[in-house]
This record gives structure tokens, sequence and C-alpha cells, in this order.
């Protein structure tokens, strides 16, 4: 996976938390509700396919992001 794929694969990954990191989201609803919300859309992934997010995706993302910024988001490599 090259750098740019890297990339775009966090910037999506931030596009699904964005209105939890930016204050938009509802605050009327708790952050629970917020992930459930956010792993009912519908996407378009960094391929510009169709794509949904797993409804513990969205919180390991935001967990993620709070303790570790942008960097956390981007792809690991995986290891067999």
């Amino acid at each position: 996976m090259t750098m740019g794929h890297k990339q775009q694969v966090a910037l999506f990954r931030y596009s699904v938390i964005v209105p939890l990191e930016t204050g938009t989201s509802d605050p009327a609803i708790s952050n629970h509700e917020s992930f459930r919300q956010a792993a009912q859309k519908n996407y378009i992934g960094p391929d510009g396919m169709k794509a949904t997010v797993g409804a513990s995706t969205v919180p390991k993302c935001h967990h993620a992001y709070k303790n570790g910024g942008f960097e956390v988001l981007l792809p690991q490599s995986r290891k067999n």
C-alpha cells in the first residue's frame, strides 16, 4: 500500500468521526448514539466505492484519534 493510499484511508476514517471531533454532532445525543448513527450511514470509500463502517470501528477510530492524532488513523502493515 502506497503512502498516498494510506493517507486516503486515514482521511476516510477521519471523515467518519469528524462530527465528534469538531463538535458538529448533535449535543443532545450521547457519543454512543453518535457512533451508532455513524455506523448506519453509507460512505464513499477511498476507492470511490460505496462503503460502510462497522459499529465497533467508529469508537475505535474516535478514541485512537483523541489519543494519538491523525497519524494513528493510517493503516498499519499486517504481518502474517
